[in-house]
């Protein structure tokens, strides 16, 4: 098991707490078929401090939240599907002791249509600090 094996199921258990979606996607191929929807994309990763036998990362990675929809109704689902996202990737900022730090970034809010069926989108980021071995970044320090 890898380092980043353990932020996704930290993210994976965080994110099943949010109500209403039946799952979470990693990096989904296409757009979503059930809504609302949630789905998690990794982003780059880099150095940011090293030690002797470890490297302290910062990661991002962005949760993308969609509803079906459009119109103000949407726009309520969509800010209630937002906030127990983010809320929910709060309530434990260590992922279960597998990042350091945790911390809610930028979010994007987009129209889309998929299939000519309207559905409303954020892609909130977050940034992590987590610490791998400085020898084999896929381990945990």
């Amino acid at each position: 098991m890898t380092v980043r094996d353990d932020i996704d199921d930290g993210i994976e258990a965080a994110l099943l707490t949010v109500p209403g979606p039946r799952g979470v996607d990693f990096d989904p191929p296409g757009e979503p078929d059930t809504f609302p929807d949630l789905a998690v994309f990794r982003g780059n990763d880099s150095e940011i401090e090293r030690e002797a036998n470890l490297s302290r990362r910062e990661g991002l990675f962005t949760v993308e939240g969609s509803v079906q929809n459009t119109g103000r109704a949407a726009r309520q689902d969509l800010t209630a599907l937002h906030a127990a996202t983010v809320a929910a990737m709060m309530v434990d900022q260590t992922l279960g002791d597998v990042v350091e730090m945790i911390d809610p970034g930028d979010c994007r809010w987009m129209p889309r249509t998929l299939a000519d069926v309207p559905i409303l989108t954020f892609a909130q980021d977050f940034t992590i600090q987590f610490v791998t071995l400085r020898d084999n970044p896929a381990l945990p320090a």
